[in-house]
């Protein structure tokens, strides 16, 4: 006599009076039919009847299973998704600014300051290491990106407001303190607008709002991506988009 006891899990189970093979219920379905689990009970004089039964239970179980785990794997997908989240290089506000005017730090032959128009009310005063490589009005006109969401500080007795992006390459390239033998600006496109911000691909990553300055000082976030912004061998910026959105 074959009782419901004796079926076995996660089996395909042939029902010769039914002349069709049933699908069992795995052990993860388990908790949908309980009573296929109970004490062993014979099978009632209809046979057949039962049988048709246990295997509509069964597929019905089966579904809702497969139901719960297709739901399970899509949780999965959007938790991979939303671990990925928003690029650190994307926490970075990056813009189109062109320098107004420029001039010789008053204390320092290293720097110059620059007064750089980013689209806000006033122009942005900008200190930059770069008088060594730069008289002042070389740069003068010329459409740059800038770093603007860096915290304000004084360099040299001087207040500055952001950082004027660079391309630079050292005497040698294996020795990270090396001094500068080149430096160049990054320069945006002609057509580019002013107060543009530049978006920067990163696989599989979103782009975001930017950090504020104090988040950005606070966990040291362009110093993390830094290391990670260079050009390539055509002098181009990798990765980077002007982005109409401001």
């Amino acid at each position: 006599m074959v009782t419901r006891g004796q079926m076995p899990l996660g089996r395909i189970i042939h029902s010769p009076c039914l002349g069709q093979t049933v699908p069992y219920l795995p052990q993860a379905t388990a908790r949908y039919v309980p009573a296929m689990h109970g004490p062993a009970m014979p099978l009632p004089f209809s046979r057949e009847a039962e049988v048709s039964r246990v295997a509509r239970a069964a597929g019905a179980a089966a579904a809702a299973a497969f139901v719960v785990g297709s739901r399970a794997v899509q949780r999965r997908n959007l938790q991979v998704i939303a671990r990925k989240g928003q690029s650190d290089v994307s926490m970075i506000d990056f813009r189109v600014g062109e320098i107004k005017s420029c001039e010789k730090h008053p204390d320092s032959d290293k720097l110059l300051v620059e007064q750089i128009d980013v689209g806000e009310e006033a122009p942005r005063q900008i200190c930059s290491g770069i008088g060594k490589f730069f008289e002042p009005d070389q740069i003068i006109g010329k459409r740059v990106v800038i770093v603007s969401n860096l915290k304000a500080r004084k360099m040299a007795g001087t207040a500055s407001e952001g950082m004027l992006l660079c391309a630079s390459k050292r005497a040698d390239p294996e020795d990270a303190e090396s001094e500068l033998a080149e430096l160049k600006l990054v320069e945006a496109p002609a057509d580019a607008q002013i107060g543009e911000r530049i978006v920067v691909d990163m696989p599989d990553e979103e782009h975001g709002q930017a950090a504020t300055p104090n988040k950005v000082g606070k966990k040291k976030l362009y110093e993390k991506v830094a290391p990670d912004l260079r050009t390539n061998q055509d002098g181009m910026v990798e990765r980077f988009h002007f982005c109409k959105q401001i």
